[in-house]
């Protein structure tokens, strides 16, 4: 049974007094979150790959890409927590670290195909790699696509794992800025 201080935060994700206010907001969030995946789809559409010189630069690129993804996830957990309406910024987080999480994957999975003959048992498109990502995330694994190498099965490994790091923790983080952020200002 919850007690009163649960029942006086609403469940519904955005309530203002002005139903004009409410369906800007809704409207803004929208916008940000196409905005979002503009962009980011965008920047993997024009990632040059099959580059001969990726090796060299495939550990730096991959760490650079998580920390880069570590550094927003960061951002988005604080702009909950100083949010008058959190559950619109925890829906805006969830949606950029799981597309940038989803693309990450993607990059590595192209790149590695491009530059590792028969790494997967077709080869990849950009098209291909996200798909891949969004299968292995979602554990649903088709089969049409395949990792086959011994590097191409441990960076499937290494996404797995980090779907239960970002499907656990992600989530959780994200879950207790929102209900921080909802009971430090008492609306939703």
């Amino acid at each position: 049974m919850p007690d009163s201080s649960e029942q006086d935060i609403p469940i519904v994700p955005v309530v203002t007094e002005n139903p004009r206010q409410t369906a800007r907001m809704v409207v803004r969030l929208t916008v940000r979150l196409l905005l979002t995946m503009v962009v980011l789809f965008g920047a993997y559409a024009l990632m040059p790959t099959g580059s001969s010189e990726w090796w060299w630069a495939a550990l730096p690129m991959t760490l650079l890409g998580l920390l880069v993804f570590i550094v927003i996830f960061v951002r988005q957990l604080r702009r909950i927590t100083q949010s008058d309406f959190p559950v619109l910024r925890a829906i805006e987080a969830l949606e950029m670290t799981v597309l940038l999480f989803l693309i990450l994957f993607s990059v590595i999975a192209v790149q590695l195909d491009a530059n590792s003959a028969g790494a997967y048992s077709e080869s990849l498109t950009k098209v291909d790699g996200f798909y891949f990502a969004v299968t292995t995330l979602a554990t649903v694994g088709y089969g049409d696509i395949t990792p086959v190498s011994e590097t191409a099965r441990i960076v499937g490994i290494v996404q797995m794992l980090g779907n239960l790091v970002l499907l656990g923790v992600a989530v959780r983080l994200i879950g207790r800025a929102t209900e921080k952020a909802r009971r430090a200002s008492g609306r939703s």
